[in-house]
């Protein structure tokens, strides 16, 4: 009689102790998994900044680097009141900064792309603008 309580009480350990591996090794599973979501959404983020970035410097490149140009091609773009020379697109969730200024004859147009303040990507690109040239007779 001794000898069947011992034994079921050894099932009882083992249940036990491969119920807690299971339950460590699930835990395990779940964070790699939010883990890998996290990963995954940031990749995402990352590919739409660049993106749109690479978009606003061809535009930029297109027009001349003449900043209200660039505003008449992007339907969701603002300019700051206090700054003339920038200029901001919003996709929401994403605000993309576009600002351009004049250094030693070129033009030099820094893009940021935000997503709720903090920067997911950054990009300076450079022009030197094409003079028209007249031919006096």
């Amino acid at each position: 009689m001794k000898n069947k309580s011992s034994k079921s009480g050894l099932f009882l350990m083992e249940l036990i102790l491969s119920i807690l591996f299971f339950s460590l090794s699930s835990a395990i599973c779940v964070q790699l998994f939010v883990k890998s979501h996290l990963i995954s959404q940031q990749s995402v983020d990352l590919n739409i900044a660049v993106e749109w970035c690479q978009n606003v410097a061809e535009t930029f490149y297109g027009t001349n680097g003449n900043i209200d140009e660039m505003m008449l091609l992007f339907d969701n773009s603002y300019q700051n009141s206090s700054d003339e020379s920038s200029f901001f697109l919003d996709e929401h969730p994403y605000t993309i900064s576009v600002s351009v200024h004049e250094k030693n004859s070129m033009l030099i147009c820094n893009i940021s792309a935000h997503k709720s303040s903090d920067l997911i990507y950054d990009l300076e690109v450079y022009l030197f603008p094409e003079k028209e040239v007249s031919h006096g007779k």
